[in-house]
């Protein structure tokens, strides 16, 4: 099988080729007040951003993020190796959106919010989010420490992440 094919291949290797090792530097404002957040895109977080993490039934994918990502991109891990999984609906929609990552850094608005303790789990307080196709709405959170992506979501998850945050108006996005 070719792996440029595979929808599994596809994902990581545009995160590869187009988000892994990059930097950007977001400039937001609200009510004479700055805010400047940096977004490290590493590559052991194209786990989670993809919804990995969700296919707790599938052995193959339970082991170190780096390891897995290089298998992937080498062909010895597939969609095929994930496609039994019962909980491969849950993160699918991230192999099939997973281009519109990019596409979040052309946005409008920066949420921040308190996230500690509301989703288990969940240590972040800050998220991105931007409609990009009508009727559909993709995200990500990032950490406040380290500044890196930690999930990415679309609307099906959007509205708990963005209920009762304080939003800011996004000022500048440049590449660092």
């Amino acid at each position: 099988m070719d792996k440029t094919k595979d929808l599994l291949y596809q994902a990581v290797k545009f995160y590869e080729d187009n988000l892994a090792g990059r930097k950007f530097e977001i400039v937001a404002g609200k009510k004479n007040t700055t805010n400047i957040q940096t977004i490290n895109f590493e590559i052991e977080r194209f786990y989670h951003l993809l919804g990995l993490h969700k296919l707790k039934d599938i052995p193959l994918i339970q082991r170190p993020a780096r390891k897995v990502y290089h298998e992937i991109l080498k062909g010895k891990i597939t969609y095929n190796n994930i496609a039994c999984s019962e909980y491969l609906q849950e993160m699918e929609d991230r192999l099939i959106y997973h281009q519109e990552l990019l596409n979040i850094l052309n946005i409008k608005s920066l949420y921040y919010k308190s996230l500690h303790g509301e989703f288990k789990g969940i240590e972040a307080d800050c998220f991105l989010c931007n409609e990009i196709i009508p009727q559909s709405l993709f995200g990500f959170l990032f950490s406040k420490n380290n500044s890196v992506p930690v999930t990415f979501f679309t609307r099906s998850e959007r509205d708990s992440y963005i209920r009762n945050s304080i939003r800011w108006t996004v000022l500048s996005i440049r590449e660092v």
